[in-house]
Parts: structure tokens; sequence; C-alpha cells
């Protein structure tokens, strides 16, 4: 039988901080963006980033909700999920594509972590 791969490794900075929820049934979810910089400049000699959403669920979303902070580099490995919602006001459904959170490592000392880097992080065309 054919094993089908579903596996996401990047590593960039948080766009913002995280957002807890807790759920019901003793559950909890924690989503957060992550600015991945482009491997070459625009035409404006700038790096521009994609914006890929995160999600964690259970004892991960506390532990990432308490420690992650807007411009930290992590490393994420991952699965792509896709799901759909229904706007309440509108009613209208959305697809999304999101990276269910496997592994987490932070890749800087706490004494090097910064909020300005070298791209926008205030551009997640997704927020």
């Amino acid at each position: 039988m054919l094993n089908l791969i579903n596996k996401s490794i990047f590593n960039g900075r948080l766009v913002k901080d995280p957002v807890f929820r807790k759920l019901p049934e003793d559950n909890a979810v924690v989503s957060f963006s992550v600015a991945v910089k482009r491997s070459y400049k625009n035409n404006h000699q700038e790096y521009d980033a994609d914006f890929i959403p995160c999600i964690a669920w259970g004892n991960k979303a506390k532990l990432y909700a308490d420690r992650l902070k807007k411009g930290m580099l992590v490393g994420i490995s991952g699965s792509l999920r896709s799901r759909t919602y229904e706007d309440g006001e509108t009613g209208k459904k959305h697809g999304v594509l999101e990276v269910l959170v496997e592994e987490l490592d932070f890749l800087e000392p706490k004494t090097q972590q910064k909020n300005d880097v070298d791209f926008k992080l205030s551009e997640d065309p997704l927020s």
C-alpha cells in the first residue's frame, strides 16, 4: 500500500502574539501565523514573506500560548489541514489551510529575540 506524505517543515518569525482559546470538555487550541522570508528579493530589492497559519491543540496549546511572542524565531514541523467554516454574520462558507504543529523549536536565545525584522510582520494578508 502506498503511504502518502503530508509534512511541512519551515522556520520564520511570529507575526503577532498567539491567540489561545479554551474549548468545552477541557480542550484548548492556540493559533498563530509565522512569516517565512522568501529566498529572493522583489523588484524593490526587498524580501517578501509568506504568512503561514498554524494551530496546536491540548497541552501544546497552553505551552505555546504562554511562551510564544510576536517576532520570535521558531522552527515548525507539522502537517497541512484543510477545514471550512461558516461566517456567522453573512452565512458565507470559507476554506482554510493551516499547519497542525507537531513540533516547535525556539531558534534563538531570549537575549537575541527581536520584534523588528527585515520584512514587515504586520502585512499578514490573512488577518
